[in-house]
């Protein structure tokens, strides 16, 4: 008999990411994590794939960003020696660097840079391209003589009790207080250690695309002092001439720069047509006129925004190769790998019931991570056959009860509308069981039937659960995911008839121990929930949103985000706002409710779930409040183990408690 899935089974997966080939496309490098529990933190370890051959490079447990320095080295990100240790720990910012062979022998030191870097680009005679964190109060302490570097540490030390805030927005999710923090270029020359900004002060830059010679950088950028802008111009750095130039005339939201068939080409959008969710199509833009050209008009999403909990890391999600650019898309429940060619037409190349995570691609075929058929991650092939490579995964989940999903599908004001149920672990149809509805954040993003590790422990205790991709979902185009000045209203309307008809499927679904559950949007939307409707017995609402008014000039995103979603702004329509705001309702609410979030969650502030919190309490609604420190929007993916064990705990002992 196969075993349940427990709440702490996640302490034993695996998670891949990055996975990259070596210039010759022979040898496949790739980051490998499993939480340590001890240690409350995650260890990851650099592998290679050899022919048919995996193995494990190192053993610091401490690998994260790499790149190939030729087709036997890897160049990766460390911190080992404790005298690094003690200067990051006295404020200094230092990124050092090791070397290894895939064939062998110890990791080396092979450069250190006084600065927070975050990726590493080759370049021509012994340069590197970095994009670095760059505070413009304190960064430049490397330029310094030892005793003004002296003296601004201890300023930089004395303002750790203090936060500034000097522009918008001042803080960021994972991130905390971002003020006069910048994604800045610099070339480091590896043989004489000198450093040089490329880009100027409070200049913004990302999408950084290196071309096949090495000798041009091309980049989106922004240059704001105050309010970060949506939209940024398109630049490229000459390497040989050490010089910037602007190459695009008009202002985009840039997703992607693309360098294919000696043309640059931009996926991007205007925002204009579906505000700050609408999905980029493919332009060409001219490095003479500077004028951006139509040449793919998509209407799918480029990237996959397939949920789950079971992941740690990242990696591509789009390669140009043989002149072709190969990208993710979201398509449906799904994601797969699309390939836009030489003339500008789009044909899907991998096609897998789950989701791709990050691929690489050679003549062979495509090699991804993903979460395929409800397995945990693993790596595949594609060549088109699919053939799993890799099998971190396969004795951990052996003897496990993973539940199967059953879909449903229905029709509802012209769309075509998918969920899923899973069955109790010991179902049988003579006896009763409680349901849980569990709804995705974002709200553009999909669920899918992939393994997702909350749902499987609860369905593991029979319970039934069941979701669905509302609209405002991702993965069927622009319009149905187009709920500007609608949240609450359709999307709720999706998600209250799709439990009719899992409960009218479902008869074994005893109706008066049916829960609901859902973070971020699902928060949201369990706010809204709780607020108009007595149906759930029991609400759990994670990371949640509460009150727009006071969300639009707190969140990270609060200003674009709150006024495109919600059509209105705090100045003119701050009436629409408060309509759309879960804690106008809070009067009507007697559903018990648990709130869950996270004191450094600066997506969803914290005191969206207080004053959610605070309502019911005030009206002797049986609810609690629990906030993890040290942790922030991503608890329930990224976060701590010990945190993720405590957040997974609580929802589910409060749940099951209800259900007796």
């Amino acid at each position: 008999m196969s075993k349940q899935i427990m709440l702490e089974d996640f302490l034993e997966y695996t998670y891949l990411g990055m996975p990259q080939y070596n210039q010759s496309k022979n040898v496949l490098a790739f980051i490998a994590s499993k939480a340590n529990l001890d240690d409350n933190n995650y260890q990851s370890y650099l592998y290679v794939k050899k022919g048919d051959d995996i193995l494990q490079l190192t053993s610091s447990a401490k690998e994260g960003s790499f790149y190939w320095q030729d087709d036997e080295t890897i160049i990766f990100k460390n911190m080992r020696d404790k005298k690094d240790m003690d200067k990051v720990e006295a404020l200094e910012e230092l990124s050092v660097y090791y070397t290894i062979n895939i064939n062998g022998g110890e990791a080396t030191r092979a450069f250190d840079i006084p600065l927070t870097v975050g990726s590493i680009n080759p370049l021509l005679d012994n340069q590197l391209l970095l994009q670095v964190n760059y505070n413009e109060l304190y960064s430049h302490a490397y330029t310094l003589d030892d005793e003004a570097k002296a003296e601004l540490l201890k300023s930089k030390k004395d303002m750790q009790d203090f936060d500034v805030y000097t522009q918008v927005p001042f803080h960021f999710n994972g991130a905390g207080n971002i003020n006069d923090q910048r994604s800045a270029l610099f070339t480091y020359d590896i043989k004489t250690k000198q450093l040089d900004r490329i880009t100027d002060k409070y200049v913004d830059a990302g999408n950084i695309k290196v071309n096949e010679t090495s000798d041009k950088v091309y980049f989106a950028a922004a240059l704001f002092e105050k309010v970060t802008p949506l939209q940024e111009h398109v630049y490229v750095y000459d390497v040989k001439t050490q010089s910037v130039s602007q190459v695009s005339s008009e202002l985009m939201s840039v997703h992607d720069i693309i360098l294919m068939n000696n043309k640059l080409i931009v996926a991007g959008c205007y925002n204009n047509d579906y505000g700050i969710n609408e999905n980029p199509k493919f332009y060409e833009l001219s490095e003479v006129n500077n004028t951006y050209t139509l040449v793919a008009d998509y209407d799918a999403s480029i990237g996959s925004s397939v949920g789950s909990d079971v992941r740690y890391g990242g990696g591509a999600s789009a390669r140009v190769f043989n002149d072709e650019y190969y990208f993710t898309s979201t398509v449906d429940n799904h994601s797969e790998v699309r390939k836009l060619d030489a003339n500008y037409t789009i044909e899907t190349v991998l096609n897998v019931d789950g989701s791709v995570d990050s691929f690489d691609i050679n003549e062979e075929g495509i090699i991804f991570v993903g979460l395929v058929d409800n397995h945990l991650q693993e790596l595949y092939m594609s060549t088109p056959k699919l053939t799993q490579v890799s099998h971190f995964n396969d004795e951990i989940m052996s003897d496990k009860s993973v539940i199967d999903y059953e879909e449903m599908s229905f029709e509802r004001d012209g769309y075509t509308l998918s969920g899923w149920v899973l069955k109790p672990k010991d179902y049988d149809p003579l006896k009763t069981y409680p349901a849980i509805l569990d709804i995705h954040g974002g709200p553009k993003t999909v669920y899918g039937p992939i393994f997702y590790h909350e749902m499987q422990v609860w369905a593991n205790m029979n319970a039934f659960v069941f979701f669905m991709n509302p609209r405002g979902s991702d993965g069927k185009g622009n319009e149905f995911a187009d709920i500007r000045g609608k949240y609450g209203t359709g999307d709720y309307d999706d998600l209250m008839h799709f439990t009719d008809l899992v409960l009218a499927k479902y008869p074994a679904i005893d109706h008066t121990k049916v829960a609901v559950t859902g973070g971020s949007y699902g928060g949201f939307m369990t706010n809204w929930i709780i607020g108009h409707t007595d149906r759930f017995v029991a609400a759990a609402s994670q990371r949640s949103i509460s009150n727009w008014v006071g969300f639009t000039y707190t969140s990270d995103i609060g200003p674009y985000f709150a006024t495109d979603q919600q059509a209105a702004n705090m100045f003119d329509d701050v009436d629409k706002l408060w309509w759309h705001s879960p804690l106008k309702y809070a009067k009507n609410v007697v559903t018990p409710t648990l709130f869950i979030h996270s004191h450094e969650d600066y997506r969803c502030p914290s005191f969206e779930a207080m004053q959610m919190y605070g309502a019911l309490m005030e009206n002797n609604v049986d609810t609690r409040l629990v906030m993890f420190k040290g942790e922030n929007h991503d608890l329930s993916r990224s976060g701590r183990p010990k945190q993720r064990i405590k957040r997974l705990e609580e929802i589910t002992e409060w749940l099951f408690k209800h259900f007796e």
